[in-house]
C-alpha cells in the first residue's frame, strides 16, 4: 500500500499540479503567506464551521462567524476555534461585528465571507 504522501502526490489533483510545474508544497506554501498577512475574515451564515475550517486551511484568520442557528452554532464551536455566535445577521451591523470580532479600527478586513443559507 502506498504512503499517503505517496497517494497524495499521485492523485488527480497531485498529477495535475506536476504538470503544470506546481511545487509538490504549492498550497501549504499559499496558505503560510496567507497566514504572515494576517488576513481578518467575518464570516456570516457560519453553519456548523466548514467554510471557517477551509479558510483557516488556507492560513486565513477567522475572527468572528455568526449563524442565527444556535445548534449550528453549538457544533461550529466544538470543532473550530474562532469566535462564533448566535446572531441574526437582519440586525448587525458592521460595528457591532468588528467589535465582537475584537478587530481594532486601524485594522483592515480582509474578507467577509457569507455560506448559503
Amino acid at each position: 500500500m502506498p504512503s499517503k504522501k505517496a497517494q497524495k502526490e499521485n492523485s488527480f489533483l497531485g498529477l495535475g499540479m506536476k504538470v503544470c510545474g506546481y511545487p509538490s508544497n504549492f498550497w501549504a506554501t499559499i496558505a503560510e503567506r496567507t497566514e504572515r498577512a494576517g488576513y481578518d475574515v467575518i464570516e456570516s451564515f457560519a453553519g456548523a464551521g466548514g467554510m471557517s475550517m477551509g479558510l483557516e486551511w488556507a492560513g486565513f484568520n477567522v475572527a468572528l462567524a455568526f449563524d442565527l442557528n444556535e445548534a449550528a452554532i453549538d457544533s461550529h464551536t466544538a470543532s473550530m476555534e474562532c469566535n462564533a455566535l448566535v446572531e441574526d445577521a437582519t440586525k448587525a451591523t458592521g460595528k457591532s461585528l468588528r467589535k465582537d470580532a475584537a478587530l481594532k479600527k486601524s485594522k483592515e478586513l480582509a474578507l467577509f465571507t457569507g455560506g448559503p443559507p
